[in-house]
């Protein structure tokens, strides 16, 4: 039966390695474990992270993943302290790839045990390299957007000014319309943006400025749907009739429109508007602004947008990312399943929006507190999922800092531990079953002690009883007759009787006579005389003895006894014994 449990127990043993390395080995992290600084395990997730094999790290110190003695002791220096005074220390560090190549991580410590007296952590590392990359370009572009946009502005301004002075002067004389026009054109000309003027009625091309030139060569006189636009006949797409009013009379409105060209490659954001040439004419005026660079950029930004989505989704548990008013930047399937959206449609809302009003609040509340202390935070709470039940999530959530530090939101994952709590609420149960069941046993136990030390000290006494009723009862009177005139046959009698006697008390003695253990057996005898009220002279008489004998062996059992020189009578200190 033993062997049998050690084999359950093993089994058992083997069965919680294997579903720890299971569970450590579908993390998409690398994760390692450390103690006094050397690698005792890794799962698998730290090749792809760092180009090492889990069994090429072990034994190794984590100097391995960092560029330079300098910041693997730099990580010591913020890290340990941070997890002497709470569990979870996470932060970013550059780190190095196995072939060389510096990489971003985000590095989350945790201690085992509750003080790192117990000299294990474990450390997970997540490579952010891509992600920081993307914030980078992102910021660098949103910094050439906004300042093309200013120029832009001041451009059209101008522009804008000095089409509107144009058009006043032409009111006002042909003289003043004459200069306008050629300071328009020079103003064109100027223009980094590409200019083209055209009929509205024959699409003839009547001017383009140096950009227009240098993108499509000389080009005045000819028609722009054939040179500019490269279709055979009028555009079917043309806007020109937008430009006019009823009266034929133009709008004075810019439209906008985002066009690319394919012949020449390239994205132009293009403003276009009736206005009235110098000849009289009304014409089309079109101003392109090339934005090939803004749309490579808006571009990369919504392939770095599927490829976080696709992330996001490649994460089995559930995973969103939130700004710092709380509001949904992203979410991945499995949070889309869970309340019930798809995730586009969770995109701007806030857990308001999704949760209960009670859950919603506590989830905010975490993350005021996640941004507010700057840490990742851990906890396991509860959620009322679509279709109304209540299920138990373990959720870890992380302050967002941009390159300055800055704390941009958080983010956040939570696993489905509904069936763990439940198997813990299940386990709890059953110990308090068995607690209980143990406690009526102990009590049981106690009670069963104290009925056997009863029935011990009945049956001391009644050997007791036995061994002193025969020495005391029948001994002294078979010494008697043994000393009396007998015959031969009634001396044999009388010896069978004692020896039968003795065979009958003799089990009894050990435990009658432990008390007196270091008497004689005669000492033994006479003290029991003494204790039941026998003077001397009696005993004398009941032994066959003379006095002085018993006297003698009165005074060797109080010395034997530690009576000697004590105001204490034998017979009292006797029956204390008994």
């Amino acid at each position: 039966m033993r062997e049998q449990n050690e084999s359950v127990f093993e089994q058992g043993h083997t069965e919680i390695k294997a579903i720890s390395a299971s569970i450590l080995d579908s993390i998409p992290h690398a994760v390692i474990g450390l103690k006094n600084r050397r690698i005792i395990f890794a799962n698998h997730a730290v090749e792809s992270v760092f180009g090492w094999k889990p069994d090429e790290l072990i034994g190794e110190t984590t100097r391995i993943l960092y560029r330079s003695d300098e910041e693997y002791e730099e990580i010591a220096r913020y890290a340990y302290p941070a997890l002497e005074k709470q569990r979870t220390y996470s932060r970013e560090y550059s780190c190095r790839h196995r072939d060389g190549r510096d990489i971003i991580c985000l590095v989350s410590s945790s201690r085992i045990g509750e003080s790192l007296q117990d000299g294990m952590i474990v450390v997970t590392y997540s490579d952010i390299s891509d992600r920081k990359r993307a914030e980078k370009a992102l910021n660098e572009y949103k910094a050439r957007l906004e300042k093309m946009v200013v120029e832009r502005t001041v451009d059209l301004r101008k522009t804008t000014v000095c089409m509107q002075h144009e058009v006043k002067e032409r009111v006002s004389a042909e003289l003043r319309l004459h200069e306008a026009h050629v300071k328009l054109l020079s103003i064109l000309e100027g223009l980094n943006e590409a200019v083209y003027v055209s009929d509205l009625n024959t699409h003839e091309i009547l001017y383009i400025n140096k950009r227009m030139r240098d993108i499509f060569g000389n080009i005045l006189g000819m028609k722009c749907w054939q040179r500019i636009q490269n279709q055979p006949g009028p555009c079917y797409f043309c806007t020109s009739n937008e430009l006019l009013t009823s009266k034929g009379e133009p709008t004075g409105i810019y439209n906008i429109t985002e066009h690319y060209h394919a012949v020449q490659d390239i994205w132009f954001l293009t403003q276009y508007r009736a206005i009235q040439w110098v000849d009289g004419r009304i014409v089309r005026l079109e101003i392109a602004m090339d934005i090939t660079k803004r749309k490579w950029a808006e571009k990369a930004v919504h392939e770095i947008h599927l490829q976080k989505k696709a992330i996001l989704d490649n994460i089995p548990d559930m995973a969103w990312l939130k700004d710092t008013e709380g509001r949904f930047i992203a979410v991945n399937e499995a949070f889309g399943k869970a309340c019930g959206l798809i995730p586009e449609k969770v995109v701007g809302l806030t857990d308001l929006d999704i949760w209960p009003e009670k859950l919603a609040e506590k989830y905010r509340e975490d993350d005021r507190r996640v941004m507010g202390c700057g840490s990742r935070k851990q906890v396991e709470e509860p959620l009322v999922g679509k279709n109304g039940d209540e299920m138990w999530l373990e959720t870890i959530k992380t302050p967002i800092n941009d390159e300055k530090g800055n704390i941009i939101g958080t983010a956040g994952i939570a696993r489905d531990i509904t069936r763990r709590k439940r198997a813990e609420d299940e386990l709890k149960k059953h110990e308090n079953e068995l607690e209980a069941k143990s406690r009526n046993l102990e009590e049981l136990n106690i009670a069963l002690e104290v009925l056997l030390r009863k029935r011990e000290g009945d049956k001391l006494q009644i050997e007791q009883k036995i061994v002193s009723n025969v020495r005391e009862l029948i001994l002294p009177y078979m010494e008697k007759l043994k000393n009396s005139r007998l015959n031969a046959d009634q001396k044999a009698c009388i010896n069978i009787i004692e020896t039968h006697l003795d065979d009958i008390i003799s089990p009894f003695l050990n435990n009658v006579t432990s008390k007196y253990a270091n008497l004689t057996p005669r000492e033994v005898q006479i003290a029991n005389l003494i204790r039941v009220g026998k003077t001397t002279k009696e005993i004398a008489q009941i032994l066959n003895s003379s006095t002085a004998t018993i006297d003698f062996h009165r005074n060797n059992i109080r010395n034997k006894l530690g009576l000697k020189d004590k105001n204490i009578t034998l017979m009292a200190y006797l029956i204390s014994l008994s």
